[in-house]
């Protein structure tokens, strides 16, 4: 009765020890991108030995653009001049046209479509690592930063070469021309005529008349003839009678 009691008793804890190994190889192991861990809305599982994760999260973070056909169930991710292309459940994948044997194929698991981790990294050209120790799959992708957030921020390699300055295009230097001197007419007064008149009145004289010899110089308008006083509206004197 004893013995048989301490069988059971052995039997029970290989059974449990059994389900704790069993717990401990299917739990789900942490993704990590650059150091920064990656957090998914659905697990990360693991089938055949193949880590299967979201779709989405992976590849954006990878940095890939994703375009998905519902039609045939394909998702065809870009990045740089890499192209990758998965169908749901097809053991083969294509980068850049040629064709990938997977050993467990894309699937959808909770309403997410899962796709080998590894497969994908590496087609992207990231390095994959596991440390069975803290159960984690680490990723390295040159250029790619990631937030805790997951946000993607892409590194810009320094260059070395030189700042370009602009170029400033020399200015000539013009001689200033000399400007031409305008010479204003010399307006000369009319002083002689048959006619003489005054501006401070409207009518002509003789140059002999007693009148005209009272016109100040400033004051004399002078006409050549009869005709010409009478044109700027001057009358004839009544003394001389011109």
């Amino acid at each position: 009765m004893k013995m048989n009691f301490l069988k059971s008793t052995v039997l029970m804890l290989i059974f449990l020890f059994t389900l704790l190994l069993a717990s401990v190889a299917q739990a789900a192991p942490k993704v990590t991108l650059n150091g920064n861990q990656l957090s998914f809305d659905v697990s990360p599982t693991i089938e055949n030995g193949r880590t299967l994760v979201p779709l989405r999260t992976i590849f954006e973070a990878l940095g890939a653009n994703i375009d998905w056909d519902d039609a045939t169930n394909t998702v065809t991710a870009n990045k740089a001049d890499i192209n990758v292309r998965l169908q749901i459940g097809a053991q083969t994948a294509y980068k850049n046209g040629g064709p990938v044997n997977l050993d467990v194929p894309a699937k959808i698991i909770s309403d997410r479509t899962m796709v080998p981790l590894r497969f994908v990294s590496e087609a992207l050209g990231a390095d994959v690592n596991w440390d069975a120790n803290t159960q984690t799959i680490a990723i390295v992708s040159n250029g790619i930063v990631v937030s805790q957030k997951n946000d993607i921020v892409p590194i810009v390699q320094p260059t070395n070469k030189p700042s370009q300055l602009p170029v400033v295009q020399p200015v000539p230097l013009t001689t200033p021309q000399p400007q031409p001197t305008v010479v204003e007419p010399e307006v000369i007064p009319v002083t002689t005529g048959q006619y003489v008149g005054s501006t401070e009145s409207n009518k002509y004289h003789y140059p002999s008349c007693r009148y005209a010899q009272k016109i100040k110089s400033e004051n004399e308008i002078w006409f050549k003839n009869a005709a010409d006083a009478q044109a700027h509206g001057y009358i004839p004197c009544g003394v001389c009678k011109p």
